[in-house]
């Protein structure tokens, strides 16, 4: 503590001393505690906003230093990419059922002319297969986890954006 700073303490009794001028430290210190108000005038408004100006400024040139280093990319960016990936992903779930239908309804047809059956019957129930059915049960199923995947990703959103309120 500057010795002026003491002086001044003195001089407006905030610190008692001794008759003979002398300090007790540890008086003084609980006195200084109790008598002592820190300024909140303009000037600690000042350094407050000082303070938060330069924490913004460095967090600012933080996160330009990630960018040019690639740690950090534009959130549309990211946004965009990853809205792309997934309807990548969606559609090419999607053309499942189209692609193997019919490789599928070929193995049950192997299947079923293993069995020994005669031709005719095979023939019989190989026509009975409905290729379009199989399509409809494949895609309805693909639709349903899609839309789940879907769903627990809004939430998560949603969830993200709550705690960032939050923590903002």
């Amino acid at each position: 503590m500057a010795r002026s700073a003491v002086q001044r303490a003195i001089n407006e009794g905030r610190i008692s001393t001794s008759p003979d001028g002398r300090i007790d430290a540890a008086l003084a210190d609980t006195e200084w505690e109790r008598n002592t108000i820190a300024p909140e005038g303009d000037g600690s408004k000042l350094l407050r906003a000082r303070t938060i100006y330069m924490v913004s400024k460095a967090r600012l040139a933080d996160m330009q230093l990630k960018r040019l280093s690639g740690e950090l990319l534009p959130a549309a960016e990211v946004k965009i990419a990853a809205f792309n990936a997934s309807r990548r992903i969606r559609d090419a779930c999607m053309n499942i059922p189209t692609r193997c239908c019919g490789a599928v309804a070929a193995e049950i047809r192997t299947a079923i002319e293993e069995t020994g059956m005669p031709g005719e019957m095979v023939a019989n129930m190989s026509a009975r297969l409905n290729l379009a059915a199989m399509e409809t049960i494949l895609s309805g199923e693909i639709r349903t986890v899609l839309s789940m995947l879907s769903d627990s990703f809004e939430k998560e959103k949603s969830a993200d954006e709550n705690e960032t309120s939050k923590n903002g």
